[in-house]
């Protein structure tokens, strides 16, 4: 089922339907229908953490009708496993306090992750939400804050900058050949620049 361009995430939850039920197109429709069923429970979480349980049923019984919503239950398309991660990465979102919670940041993190092997544009979806949430927090005014009174610990940063550089080799060192074939503008100078982006971020 593996797809040369589009991300693999959708391919690798069709694995399990077809080691138990033998391989096919009605056995790979079994996973988005499974998705299908972890999307209606999402938007009830969602629904009722924003509004209450009347509407969250509301917003079940709308989305179950809905025929876009029932097509890609039976195409194989990777749209209910994208709609799925989106869903968990706005629940939370709504629980990290304006990522002030670690522990639901992690889970926005990894929820927005899963959304980016579901499909590359996953991003766009979430762009508005994340900007909001940082701009509620004061996200901006306190890094300019935080700058003001930049303080470096190089014990971390360069456990940081070692991490990073790690990281880009692990990434760099097995695709050098395609990055060469592909003629890329940085060339052997793309590790470098991934690692100072990594250990910035780390």
């Amino acid at each position: 089922t593996l797809d040369d361009f589009r991300p693999p995430l959708l391919y690798l939850l069709t694995q399990p339907f077809y080691a138990i039920w033998g391989r096919g197109a009605d056995i790979a429709q079994l996973t988005n229908i499974a998705l299908f069923a972890l999307i209606l429970g999402l938007t009830f979480l969602l629904a009722r953490r924003v509004t209450g349980d009347g509407v969250a049923i509301f917003a079940v019984g709308l989305l179950s009708l809905l025929p876009m919503a029932l097509a890609m239950t039976r195409l194989y398309y990777m749209e209910n496993s994208l709609t799925a991660a989106l869903l968990l990465a706005l629940y939370a979102l709504l629980h990290s306090d304006s990522f002030r919670r670690r522990s639901w940041s992690i889970a926005f993190g990894v929820a927005l992750g899963i959304a980016f092997l579901s499909k590359w544009t996953a991003l766009v979806y979430l762009a508005l939400p994340i900007l909001y949430l940082l701009w509620i927090g004061k996200f901006w005014h306190n890094q300019v804050s935080a700058l003001r009174s930049l303080h470096l610990q190089w014990k971390t940063a360069l456990a940081a900058l070692g991490a990073g550089i790690l990281l880009a080799l692990l990434w760099y060192l097995p695709n050098r050949d395609f990055v060469a074939a592909q003629g890329m503008l940085l060339g052997d100078w793309l590790p470098v620049l991934w690692a100072i982006l990594f250990a910035l971020c780390i």
